[in-house]
This record gives structure tokens, sequence and C-alpha cells, in this order.
């Protein structure tokens, strides 16, 4: 069964011309003895070791290091970091054992044991958790699973520059930033739209990457598949959907896909910003930017990621779209922009909606999804 509540298998990426671990990475000369690394080390949870990663590789530029409570509190009041520039998603550290650091300690950062990052710690404070989950994802609700999962990072945070040690495949082995802006590069792509998801593709998808494909030299998709809610399909089946549609249905020369290992954080128009941030470091051009892009259930308006990503300079251009749907009239795939009879209401699908009909058993029409698709979806692990 592919609709889970995690990766229960993981997808096997073929990166063809790109390379998974940049060697500058790799065999970092370590600072502290072995006996001094193993007192000055502190184990992080994948949550917070993929965001030291990306911090490391580039993929979150400007920040060069954990957040730190002046940072954050301008990031959510002001959609920006302290200097000006753009920045809507709090990355910080939470320490979560009872190990004593204090201002100035370099301490090693572990994941599942091996150590892939040093960082110098500047501070170490506790944030209001609850004032921090309500800015950032406009609700206090608990059955938010942002909100939910925040407030489980109780007591001390630490903020501070990390310098990453080397790459670890446990957390998923992406491409770096510089690695993707070569491969682009050698394409010969100038304009180049990033494409965000979190879901295997459906007909709508395909809609949107195909007028990007007409108007834009490439197509970067680049599905967000490091962690998920209990629910949402698993790493395996959106890469292996999205091979297959691009192996079998677009100009393979002229699309890139490749995963991106971070939490999704279902933060509405701060995480989208947040995302169109990461695709410009990766050297895209262009960001397209769909209905209720990063929401979750019915807390955001549905244009809500338009309106904020339009506000700020974010150094990409943003390519927005309206809801799309098969019009049975016209016959083909349109928005509000392109058709004039409104979509029925019994022809609304969301995912969410696509997930139960798998589950159920049923398949979604062709109209919606490609049975090869489905296919893909349904089969077992």
């Amino acid at each position: 069964m592919v609709v889970g509540t995690g990766n229960k298998r993981m997808w096997a990426s073929r990166c063809e011309g790109i390379g998974l671990a940049s060697e500058a990475y790799k065999d970092q000369p370590d600072l502290l003895s072995a006996s001094e690394k193993r007192s000055n080390s502190m184990e992080i949870s994948k949550y917070f070791a993929m965001d030291a990663e990306k911090i490391g590789t580039g993929a979150y530029k400007p920040l060069s290091g954990f957040m730190d409570e002046n940072e954050i509190d301008s990031v959510l009041a002001f959609n920006h970091l302290p200097n000006g520039e753009a920045w809507t998603m709090p990355i910080f550290l939470h320490a979560e054992s009872e190990q004593y650091f204090k201002d100035g300690d370099e301490i090693f950062l572990k994941y599942r044991g091996e150590t892939f990052a040093r960082m110098r710690v500047e501070s170490i404070f506790v944030p209001d958790v609850r004032g921090i989950a309500s800015k950032l994802y406009m609700t206090a609700e608990e059955s938010h699973p942002g909100v939910r999962q925040l407030r489980s990072f109780k007591g001390k945070f630490l903020s501070g520059k990390v310098f990453l040690l080397r790459r670890l495949e446990s957390l998923g082995s992406d491409p770096t930033p510089e690695d993707v802006k070569k491969y682009f590069r050698e394409q010969g792509w100038k304009t180049i739209a990033g494409y965000q998801t979190r879901n295997p593709p459906h007909m709508a998808h395909e809609y949107i990457q195909r007028i990007a494909l007409e108007i834009m030299d490439g197509l970067f998709i680049n599905p967000v598949v490091g962690e998920l809610k209990p629910g949402d399909f698993d790493e395996n089946s959106i890469m292996q959907s999205y091979r297959y549609l691009v192996d079998n249905y677009y100009p393979r020369d002229h699309v890139l896909i490749r995963p991106l290992h971070v939490a999704m954080r279902y933060a509405g128009p701060k995480a989208a910003a947040f995302f169109a941030l990461i695709r410009r470091n990766y050297g895209c051009t262009h960001f397209l930017v769909g209905r209720d892009m990063a929401g979750v259930g019915k807390y955001y308006p549905p244009y809500a990621a338009h309106e904020l990503l339009s506000s700020l300079d974010l150094g990409i251009n943003i390519v927005p779209f309206k809801e799309i749907y098969y019009c049975k009239k016209c016959g083909t795939m349109v928005s509000e922009r392109s058709c004039r009879h409104g979509m029925p209401e019994e022809d609304a699908l969301s995912m969410s909606g696509i997930r139960d009909m798998l589950r159920a058993g049923k398949h979604p029409p062709d109209t919606v999804m490609r049975k090869d698709i489905v296919d893909i979806l349904v089969r077992d692990p």
C-alpha cells in the first residue's frame, strides 16, 4: 500500500549527470580530539539534521546557521531577517537532550550516531513555542500538524553558524545547489521554472508544468519528500510516479526531477515563500505557484500564497495559477481564466480526495489522474 504514514520504501534516485555529494563536504578535518568530540556532540532528529545539511550546502541562503530569538521574531513579524533580506520560515535547533552547553562552545551535530556537521553556539534560549506556532501557522489549533509538532519542542533552543563536514546518505543525498546550477549551465538553460509539490502528479499538475515547458528553457520538478504528515503519499510513491511521467510523457532534455529532503511544515503562504527561496538558491529563475500551495485543511485562503509572494522581493519571478480543473463542456483542462463555465461543485477533487479514493479501492477518473500513474500508486511495495 503506497498511501501511508511514512516512507516505507526509499526511492532510489537516478542522478544522471548530477553529483549527489560535493567533494567539498568530504573528509573535513575535525577540530577536536575523539574524546572531546564525544563530550561536545549532540544527537539531533531528522527534522533538524535536514535543515543543518541544507544550511551547509547553501540551499537556505542567506542563512549560515540556526536562527536566534531576534531573527525568529523578525521573520515571523515582517517576513524578513533583521538585515532586511526576505525570509519567512524560522529555522531553529531544538536541544533534544539535557546536555549542558554554553555560548561559544564548538559542538558536533550527529544524526543516527554519525557526525556530519559542527556548530559554534552563539546563543541559548527558551522560546515561546506557542506564540511562534500561532504566528507561523496563523492558528493555535492542535489539529494543525505544524502547530502540534512545534509545541512538542520543549526546552532550550541553540543558535549558531553551521559548518557541514560531510553529507549523509541517510538524509536523502540530494544534489547541492551548485550541482543543480552546474547542470542548468551545461544544458544551456537560461530560464528555469521551479515546481514545488508533495504529491504524485495529477492532470492539473501536468497542465501547469506543460505551460512552463512552453515558455521556459527548463522545468525543475523538486518534490518535498523529507518529512511529511501521516496520511501523505510516501517518498517512493511520489518519486516513482514523477519519474514515470518524465520518462514517458515529457521531453527529457528540458526536465530535471530531483527530491528535496526537508520537512514540509504546512505553513501555507509562509512555507510557499520559503520554498520559492530554496528554488532560487538552486538556480531557478521562476517559481510556479498554484492554488493553496503548502496548505493543509482549510487553514489558509486558497490564494494567500499568491498575495504574500507577490508582496516580497524574493529574487525569483513568481508565476501564479488559478485553480485548474477539467471542463466537460470545453473538453480539456482549464482554469477560471480560460473557461466561462466554471467548475461544478461535484467535480472539485483535492489531493486528499484522491488519496481517499485510492484507499477505498477506487480509481480517480482519467480526466483527474492518468491510469498508469494510479497503477503505480496502488501497486504493493
